[in-house]
């Protein structure tokens, strides 16, 4: 119904921003990432400072394992937007996905001093430390984030297996 709707309002008024940038959300919330990408490109054509726009694509491209458009759009909301922990913490998953354990880090880690209760930035950290072999580091990590997040699986099973 989304879909249809903005569809509709874009027929309408093809120059809304806002409506490529939610039409992009829909779409990419039924995982069809190259239809979310298109509409966030276009919402970024309209209004060129549109973060949100950046960072939903970013998201896009690293589903379809794109992490270096994605690292690109990330970096692209961050100096747009720097006050956005989620922006840090997509970049950090998209260098994951890179290899990149140094740098995942180190966004991580500024999206837990920007949000210190962000329990998901302290589990994918604790994944980037134990990548590098830092067990201690990846255990306390996970700890952290069952404390901010008791009923949260993951770190229970990534404890484990540290």
């Amino acid at each position: 119904m989304a879909v249809t709707d903005l569809t509709e309002a874009l027929r309408l008024d093809p120059k809304a921003a806002e409506a490529h940038y939610n039409r992009g959300i829909a779409y990419g919330g039924k995982g069809d990432n190259d239809k979310a990408i298109t509409d966030f490109t276009e919402a970024i054509r309209l209004k060129a400072d549109y973060a949100n726009a950046y960072g939903n694509r970013g998201t896009a491209y690293s589903q379809k394992g794109d992490y270096a458009k994605g690292i690109a759009d990330f970096t692209e909301a961050i100096r747009l937007d720097p006050k956005v922990a989620e922006s840090y913490y997509n970049r950090g998953a998209a260098y994951g996905g890179q290899g990149d354990n140094d740098k995942a880090i180190a966004d991580f880690t500024k999206a837990t001093q920007m949000k210190p209760n962000f329990a998901a930035a302290y589990v994918n950290r604790g994944f980037a430390h134990s990548a590098k072999g830092e067990e201690a580091m990846a255990v306390a990590d996970f700890r952290r984030a069952l404390e901010l997040k008791p009923d949260y699986a993951e770190p229970y099973y990534s404890r484990g297996t540290a």
